[in-house]
């Protein structure tokens, strides 16, 4: 396997700012920008709603959930 270097890749940018966070390394940074194409299109909300942590209600009708 032949490793690119950052500088080369389209999403460059994002690449850097990810490693430049203290604790996560390159395996997560990669992972991070391969799934999540959409970083840097959408707001901290959004973003959050896409990986399932967002709190959402559990709201049917008249019954509401806790």
């Amino acid at each position: 396997m032949q490793l690119i270097p950052v500088s080369k890749l389209p999403n460059a940018r994002t690449v850097e700012i990810r490693n430049s966070v203290k604790g996560i390394g390159p395996v997560t940074v990669s992972t991070i920008v391969a799934e999540l194409p959409e970083l840097g299109k959408l707001n901290r909300h959004e973003v959050a709603k896409l990986v399932g942590v967002a709190p959402m209600n559990n709201d049917s009708g008249k019954s509401t959930g806790k």
